[in-house]
């Protein structure tokens, strides 16, 4: 089961705020462009940092790719596959056949 926190997280670490629709294609230009700035080879960029972007990327990468998270306090995720529509709301999943 997916973790809502673990998402978010991984999102705010890419730098994503408000409602966010993860396909690849945002996932790579928000990783580029925040690697390049906290690059452990770049002035001021750590490896600490850089090591948290690698990881939230790879976890949106294999978890994440076609949910629509709303990063505010309402805490509702979404996910749709097939004719089932996910999401969890206040840490609980709920399930619907569309």
């Amino acid at each position: 089961m997916l973790e809502l926190s673990k998402i978010k997280k991984s999102l705010c670490a890419l730098g994503f705020k408000g409602e966010v629709s993860i396909n690849q294609d945002v996932l790579k230009q928000a990783y580029k462009r925040l690697s390049k700035k906290v690059h452990p080879d770049v002035e001021g960029g750590s490896h600490d940092a850089f090591k948290q972007v690698q990881d939230a990327y790879e976890y949106l990468l294999e978890f994440g790719l076609g949910l629509t998270v709303d990063l505010s306090e309402h805490k509702v995720l979404v996910k749709q596959g097939d004719d089932l529509l996910t999401y969890l709301l206040a840490g609980r999943e709920y399930r619907y056949r569309i």
